[in-house]
């Protein structure tokens, strides 16, 4: 067997290695798809903007799959990233993306959407596909509101504070925001505190499930003695009561649409309040007035909640939650028919 000499060993297994790193490096460089699984869309927030955007009420959507396209490397850096929690495919989404520039609603086409984002461009990367292809997109004016300020515990429980100061706070808030409250949340520890002492602590605003806000103004609260504070209690099957004026009485018949939506709800009371409350007749109200019969489609009012009275001067009951909203019908009454006269 012959030997060969003169054989550099050394550079030979040098270029096998470049030429595997070259093989490897081509094969990365290969396009190809993945899909992602629960993509983020998130509501850009800018304090120069006077819309709010959100989706279906939250400040984020999720896309169930998106699949991109791209060089294989880019696509296991970004698959390594979102296993280390980095945000690179979460994108934001302005009103001008949307195509509103006044207070409306929209159908986002989503995949047009990423397909021109320059994120992805940055990536190198496309989008190719998208579940779901279309969101709704809402848009609300910001207007500046006087909020009430009320102290809560950290379940949203309304706690009965003795002083609050100060009571009320302004802040930009959407247009058509129904709560107008800005939220001191106090837990146990906090709630001593205050007992003793005046307790300072700022108020969030709570926009939506998913998006709470801090307001800087400290909020000086005291809270009264154990033996006076109240609990918050649950009232469910309600009796709800109707009052008509008595130009309309046996003349229609209330249909209410919604009992069950107003049947149930919190309130903050002591233990002899709470149980005079449920002794009353009718723990609701609905008035309907004279200007009432005027209308025969679907109506909407306030209700009304019969606390005992001497618990309402003593501050020993109120509601916690915003006061219900009936809907209801007033359906004319047809005269009995008159029986015939015997012969």
């Amino acid at each position: 067997m012959k030997i060969l000499k003169g054989v550099n060993y050394g550079k030979i297994i040098l270029v096998v290695f470049i030429t595997i790193l070259i093989w490897v490096w081509a094969d990365k460089a290969q396009d190809e798809n993945y899909t992602f699984e629960n993509v983020l869309l998130k509501a850009e927030r800018s304090l120069a903007s006077d819309l709010w955007l959100t989706f279906d009420g939250q400040r984020s959507a999720t896309l169930e799959e998106l699949t991109l396209r791209g060089p294989a490397a880019r696509l296991d850096d970004l698959r390594r990233d979102l296993k280390t929690g980095s945000p690179r495919l979460e994108f934001f989404i302005g009103p001008a993306d949307a195509g509103l520039r006044e207070p409306g609603q929209t159908n986002l086409n989503v995949l047009d959407f990423l397909r021109n984002s320059g994120q992805l461009q940055s990536l190198r990367v496309s989008a190719i596909n998208c579940k779901p292809r279309t969101i709704t997109v809402k848009a609300s004016r910001l207007v500046e509101k006087e909020l009430n300020v009320r102290c809560v515990r950290p379940n949203g429980d309304v706690l009965n504070a003795k002083k609050i100061e100060p009571a009320t706070v302004k802040m930009r808030v959407p247009e058509d925001w129904s709560l107008l409250a800005a939220d001191v949340i106090l837990n146990n520890s906090e709630i001593e505190q205050a007992r003793l002492n005046n307790f300072e602590k700022t108020a969030t605003v709570r926009f939506s499930p998913d998006e709470m806000h801090v307001i800087p103004t400290k909020i000086k609260i005291m809270m009264p003695p154990a033996t006076e504070d109240l609990s918050p209690r649950s009232v469910t099957q309600a009796t709800i009561g109707f009052v008509l004026s008595p130009n309309l009485v046996g003349k229609y018949r209330i249909v209410l649409e919604n009992y069950s939506e107003l049947a149930s709800f919190t309130i903050s009371a002591t233990s002899e309040a709470a149980r005079a409350y449920r002794e009353q007749p009718f723990q609701i109200l609905l008035y309907i007035l004279d200007e009432d019969a005027k209308n025969m489609s679907e109506q909407r009012k306030e209700v009304e909640y019969n606390f005992p009275d001497e618990f309402v001067s003593q501050d020993k009951i109120r509601l916690n939650q915003p006061a219900g909203i009936a809907r209801f019908k007033l359906s004319p009454i047809e005269p009995a028919a008159s029986s015939p006269a015997a012969p």
